[in-house]
């Protein structure tokens, strides 16, 4: 299910990817230490598909036999990336890589809250590392714990990826 519990942060992230898509715009959005062909690389990435946009083929997705290399091609993603995520529906859908980090696992509504590193007491809780994504233009967000990476997240196909 979406949750919009973090639609301040994911408007945000939105607002700055639908600015230009000049280099001085995108830098302010992407991780430091990005490299110009890595940042060139992550602007077509943006405009292959829209938020919410239903992959047109499944030659667009990185798709891999086993759940362990799906899982680990998922891991892949970096912060502001795109990707599919498969949908209650069973459809795939574009969506943004908003966070990542070490979330609760078994506390009251883990399953629709992003917890910043403040609100986690690392000697208490019990951690799994999980993906933030935003799923549409209104800001919708939807978390995948790691156990779930390989069935719910394929990879977008670029270019020299095939």
């Amino acid at each position: 299910r979406a949750s919009s519990v973090n639609s301040d942060y994911s408007k945000f992230v939105i607002s700055g990817l639908n600015r230009s898509e000049s280099q001085d715009s995108l830098s302010t959005k992407i991780p430091p230490g990005t490299n110009e062909d890595e940042l060139s690389r992550l602007s077509q990435h943006q405009q292959k598909y829209g938020l919410g946009q239903i992959a047109r083929s499944p030659r667009d997705m990185i798709i891999h036999r086993s759940n362990d290399e799906a899982i680990h091609s998922a891991s892949l993603l970096k912060i502001h990336e795109r990707a599919f995520l498969k949908r209650s529906n069973g459809a795939w859908t574009s969506a943004l890589l908003a966070d990542r980090s070490f979330q609760p696992v078994n506390t009251p509504s883990t399953r629709n809250h992003w917890y910043t590193q403040d609100d986690i007491d690392h000697e208490t809780m019990k951690l799994e590392e999980s993906m933030l994504f935003v799923i549409n233009e209104d800001g919708a967000t939807k978390i995948i714990k790691k156990k779930y990476w390989g069935k719910f997240i394929r990879r977008i196909q670029q270019d020299g990826d095939m």
